[in-house]
């Protein structure tokens, strides 16, 4: 069976054979813009089942000056915050859940003073394959982030990462096969987007450090091979300041992780989230309601940034001894024949120049649309 506590975190395996079935909770309040989620499930038995969604639950969050914000559903065992809540530095909130007649709540958490990373960067570097002696090569991106007090911090991290997709032969035309016109396209497919977040649980203190700050802690690798760095790349950090109780949930729960433990039986002993039943305080209940301060950093990358790297070929094979010169006269009977092939550009004779789809067209795998974020 497997649990999961977020995005943040990864899945935990642990016997059905005691099963009972577990709140678990996972959601929080930040300076960010919300609206802010709550997930709510329910741990099950059942071989490949996540968890089941706990539905009609009431959920409020409430803070120290005795405003109350109700979240409402928005699917299944999730619920989203009211626009009127904002999280704010300074101001201490506390998690209050009614389920079928049962009452859970956590203690207020003030949101703590976001600190600032002062830059992404990124190295050629090597690791080891999960589970195997071979070692595969690619860029280490790091963080580096400085205290502005003398206190130190405890950081959650999440990362966003977005990147081009530029086709060899990328098609500006369509073909009409009702009456064998070709229009330039609207939207070209040439082009694409594609996106992927973090899935894995990244936690760093600059209670470690003499200096007190975050230097070089690793929050993403990329394989030479992964076509996000064949052009060009963008990654969001956000680096969340959480308090020491919750940094201190996380590094048990990597703790265990590592050890190949289960998470019933860390959570059973050790492992104690800020979720507490009101109606039997010896009830479990597993994850964290997290509030904390949220700054984020984005930097772009190109192949030419990092000396020794090459940057991996297109994912399809494309050769220029693959294109099609087709006159006018042969563009019907060969795209009525091959409807596989797109027109990329047409020659100064008027000859038309054809490649197959998958050397044409990346938006059957990605996104054409531009991110609002993106510089060209």
């Amino acid at each position: 069976m497997a649990i999961y506590l977020g995005s943040c975190v990864e899945p935990y395996e642990f016997s059905r054979a005691n099963y009972e079935k577990v709140l678990v909770v996972d959601g929080s309040v930040t300076n960010l813009e919300g609206p802010y989620e709550i997930k709510l499930s329910y741990t099950s038995r059942l071989e490949g089942e996540i968890g089941i969604p706990v539905v009609n639950a009431d959920v409020r969050v409430l803070d120290d000056a005795g405003n109350t914000y109700q979240y409402s559903e928005s699917e299944e065992g999730s619920y989203l915050s009211s626009p009127e809540l904002k999280g704010e530095v300074g101001t201490s909130y506390k998690l209050l859940l009614s389920i079928a007649g049962r009452d859970f709540e956590t203690g207020f958490t003030m949101l703590r003073e976001p600190q600032v990373m002062d830059s992404i960067h990124g190295i050629v570097s090597e690791r080891l394959l999960a589970n195997s002696e071979k070692v595969e090569k690619g860029i280490q991106f790091f963080v580096n982030t400085s205290m502005e007090s003398s206190s130190p911090g405890y950081y959650r991290y999440e990362w966003e990462d977005t990147y081009s997709i530029n086709t060899p032969y990328g098609s500006g035309y369509i073909f009409n096969f009702i009456d064998s016109t070709v229009v330039l396209r609207d939207v070209l497919i040439g082009r694409c987007y594609s996106s992927a977040s973090s899935t894995a649980l990244l936690t760093a203190t600059s209670a470690e450090s003499a200096l007190n700050r975050v230097e070089n802690f690793p929050v993403r690798f990329i394989s030479q091979l992964d076509q996000s760095l064949r052009s060009k790349y963008s990654i969001l950090v956000k680096q969340f300041s959480v308090s020491p109780e919750a940094y201190g949930f996380y590094r048990q729960i990597i703790k265990n992780s590592q050890s190949g433990g289960s998470l019933i039986d860390q959570q059973l002993g050790t492992i104690s989230g800020n979720v507490k039943s009101m109606n039997d305080p010896d009830e479990i209940v597993l994850g964290y309601f997290e509030v904390s301060g949220a700054s984020e950093i984005r930097s772009f990358f190109y192949p030419a940034d990092f000396d020794g790297f090459r940057a991996p070929r297109f994912q399809y094979e494309c050769n220029e001894n693959d294109v099609l010169n087709v006159t006018p006269d042969s563009l019907s009977y060969m795209l009525n024949t091959n409807r596989d092939l797109l027109i990329f550009s047409i020659t100064l004779s008027g000859d038309y120049r054809l490649a197959s789809n998958k050397c044409s067209n990346c938006s059957w795998y990605a996104n054409t649309d531009k991110p609002d974020f993106w510089n060209d």
